[in-house]
């Protein structure tokens, strides 16, 4: 339930207004309505040309070519598995670029479209050539872990991404495999997701919530947006904020850019 705050959409995009205060939802998967297929090229374009702040998932894909970074690359998908996204079968990393470019994306009913899926190189060069304002933001959340990456696909990842790097977030919950990228990329944005495999049901003590955010901030400190699963934030709630050092509100969650250094966005969403 909502309570007292309104969910408002328009044609602006999706917003909770709580006590005259507006909160935007990102175009998650770049989609901006609910009806959205994931991924798809159109509404990314839409979301890049309109300054929207959009995440889409990003998945290593089969090399042809260690020696050449047009042998190696990412797609833009967030299942392994092609079947039940895409009009292809099998897994994505045994399936080189050129049979990725012949598959088209599914709905949420299993219906193909006549979306194509897109490769992040091809995808880079379109946004690359579409005027955009200052606020625009494509958050690029890693998939693949640090075990798959080589240095072919990070030359990949800096050659496709290069003329836009100024909008981008490389994010992850493997802070190597992203680091690891964004070494070569250095005008990207970092962030981070520290909740992929942690147990909730063990944050009992002030000392496990510091542990978590002291721990979070020492794994990535360049971070500018961290990924909050959304059981922690409602677990911080229910225990309260007078339990944690350095809480400036009623919810423990907002001291978590308050150690170290300042974090100034935060990402609270849905696990996938």
């Amino acid at each position: 339930m909502i309570g007292k705050n309104s969910l408002l959409s328009d044609k602006k995009g999706l917003r909770i207004k709580r006590n005259a205060h507006d909160t935007w939802l990102k175009w998650h998967r770049g989609c901006r309505y609910l009806a959205d297929i994931p991924f798809a090229a159109n509404r990314i374009i839409e979301g890049w040309s309109l300054g929207a702040s959009m995440e889409i998932d990003l998945q290593k894909y089969m090399e042809i070519d260690l020696q050449k970074y047009n042998g190696a690359g990412f797609v833009i998908l967030h299942d392994e598995i092609l079947d039940n996204s895409t009009t292809g079968q099998g897994k994505l990393i045994d399936t080189c670029a050129e049979v990725l470019q012949t598959l088209s994306l599914k709905n949420s009913n299993g219906e193909v479209s006549n979306h194509p899926v897109l490769l992040l190189k091809a995808l880079a060069n379109r946004l690359a050539q579409i005027p955009c304002p200052a606020s625009t933001t494509l958050q690029l959340d890693l998939k693949s872990t640090i075990e798959l990456l080589n240095n072919a696909d990070r030359q990949a990842f800096c050659h496709a991404l290069e003329p836009i790097a100024n909008h981008i977030i490389l994010s992850g919950g493997d802070a190597q495999a992203v680091q690891y990228l964004a070494d070569a990329l250095p005008s990207a944005k970092l962030g981070y997701d520290p909740c992929e495999h942690i147990p909730f049901d063990t944050f009992k003590t002030k000392e496990d919530w510091y542990n978590f955010v002291s721990g979070t901030c020492k794994t990535m400190p360049t971070a500018t947006m961290i990924y909050l699963n959304y059981h922690i934030i409602l677990l911080a709630d229910r225990q309260g904020g007078t339990s944690l050092p350095h809480s400036i509100t009623s919810t423990n969650v907002s001291m978590l850019g308050q150690l170290t250094k300042p974090i100034p966005a935060y990402c609270h969403r849905l696990t996938d």
